[in-house]
């Protein structure tokens, strides 16, 4: 109907992306965070009450060119602090990081206290903050299957950490470089090591290879899926 339509129209977000200049990551980045959410629609509808789950991107390496990682290859922790403290004050339950280290066993909080992180800091930016290492189980007892909603073109079904499951609310924080493999990383490409490699193996590349394998699937995956 015409109001139904005008409806749809004042609850539109003002623009379906948000782009702002900022120079650097030091200082107060939450207005700007909280301006450039509001000028898609705003968070407190989406998230109040909820759990946020976060996929960081690229934690663990190294910087170059005298330069932190955090100014080059990985999300900065400075912008994730601020994310986390913008998603509290719009009534976030949880949030909770997310990252896979490709080790067993391994914890995210320790790659990211010896990625220079301030982990008190994060763990104090919104009501109840969580780090779940997604490369295998983590804090859960079972894998999560994901099946492919349309017709897949090779996998039907992918199993995952509980915690993309857990969450209500999903956001890739994406580290925007160049990839040797991909060409370029951004939010898509970031959600590209989310299969557990402690789940999934991967054969071995053909010689002369230009770009890594691609994963197959383990004897415990071909059981379920």
């Amino acid at each position: 109907t015409g109001s139904g339509l005008a409806a749809s129209a004042r609850s539109a977000p003002t623009s379906p992306v948000a782009v702002a200049n900022q120079l650097t990551y030091t200082g107060d980045l939450v207005p700007q965070i909280t301006k450039m959410f509001d000028q898609i629609g705003g968070l407190g509808s989406r998230v109040s009450g909820k759990t946020v789950g976060i996929k960081l991107n690229g934690v663990g390496g190294g910087g170059f060119g005298g330069l932190t990682a955090g100014q080059t290859s990985s999300v900065h922790p400075g912008l994730i602090t601020a994310l986390v403290v913008v998603l509290g004050k719009n009534g976030a339950k949880r949030v909770r990081l997310l990252e896979s280290s490709g080790r067993e066993g391994a914890m995210l909080e320790d790659r990211l206290l010896s990625a220079g992180w301030d982990i008190n800091a994060l763990k104090t930016a919104g009501p109840i903050v969580e780090f779940e290492d997604t490369n295998g189980l983590g804090q859960g007892k079972q894998y999560s299957t994901f099946k492919v909603k349309y017709k897949p073109y090779i996998f039907p079904a992918f199993m995952l950490n509980h915690s993309y499951e857990d969450c209500d609310f999903f956001i890739s924080a994406a580290k925007m470089k160049n990839h040797e493999e991909l060409g370029l990383t951004l939010s898509i490409k970031n959600l590209f090591g989310i299969t557990p490699t402690l789940l999934y193996g991967q054969v071995p590349p053909p010689v002369g290879a230009l770009v890594s394998p691609i994963g197959t699937y383990s004897p415990a995956v071909r059981e379920r899926v």
